[in-house]
């Protein structure tokens, strides 16, 4: 039997951990609806196995995530990044089929200044989380 995991499930789980704890918007890779500085966004990004069995390969994976905090000015994409962080780091997402371990951050970022369009300021944290079946 092979593992399979409804990855709809943990990425709903950690953009309701994030509007809930920061109160601010977030979206599922896409820019929150009518969403005004400061919000975040969380993007899936290629998960992997990196345990298992010969008969389950995918018996244990490592989910991996971003999410993009973005702010009118540096200190409120300093701000989110900072709130997100405090949201995420340590927590055990609860999900129906999954048995995560806690978030850890994988990666970090700095503050980009983007030119495009109205000027915005964003950061890019990459999270990760083992997950056993």
């Amino acid at each position: 039997m092979v593992t399979v995991h409804d990855p709809r499930l943990l990425y709903n789980a950690i953009v309701t951990r994030l509007v809930t704890q920061t109160s601010k918007p977030v979206g599922n890779a896409v820019r929150p609806d009518g969403a005004t500085a400061p919000y975040a966004v969380v993007y899936p990004l290629p998960d992997r196995a990196t345990f298992g069995t010969l008969t389950d390969a995918n018996q244990i994976s490592l989910q991996l995530f971003q999410v993009t905090c973005v702010g009118d000015t540096m200190e409120e994409a300093q701000w989110m990044q900072q709130k997100t962080r405090l949201a995420l780091l340590g927590w055990v997402p609860s999900v129906t089929g999954w048995v995560p371990n806690r978030v850890e951050l994988d990666q970090g970022s700095g503050v980009i200044r983007d030119d495009d369009g109205p000027v915005v300021f964003y950061t890019t944290d990459r999270f990760s989380l083992y997950v056993d079946p």
